[in-house]
């Protein structure tokens, strides 16, 4: 088989075998609008009561050929939300009660080199999963 064969083959085969992957690029985007393009992309109905995405953020995302694993591991960074796959459903359920905080707590100091605190110093998290 020529290489033209093999890559042309390595190039259709995740079509082929159903690996749907979604491209989704935006700011400041609701939770609820990532669910739509799941589905439109991907194929995969989510499942959700609103009240549980009641204090969930907008989100900030740039997906680039991602697999659902990886498009809802971005969108629940730092929330207390989890979800499991039935069929082509995804079912998305919070990890804590209503009355509880969706987010993760965080606690620490932040210390100079020297072992002080840092006056005045902010911190910032990636949408990493944790």
């Amino acid at each position: 088989m020529s290489f033209k064969a093999v890559a042309i083959v390595l190039f259709l085969l995740p079509g082929l075998c159903g690996a749907q992957r979604l491209n989704l690029k935006g700011r400041d985007l609701a939770i609820p609008y990532v669910f739509g393009q799941i589905k439109s992309q991907l194929g995969f109905e989510v499942i959700y009561s609103p009240s549980i995405l009641s204090d969930a953020p907008r989100v900030d995302l740039d997906l680039r050929n991602a697999d659902l694993g990886e498009t809802m591991q971005s969108c629940f960074a730092g929330l207390q939300l989890g979800w499991t796959v039935s069929n082509r459903n995804v079912i998305v359920f919070r990890k804590v009660s209503l009355n509880a905080s969706l987010y993760i707590p965080l606690h620490g100091r932040l210390l100079g080199a020297n072992g002080e605190p840092l006056e005045g110093a902010s911190i910032s998290i990636d949408s990493q999963p944790m």
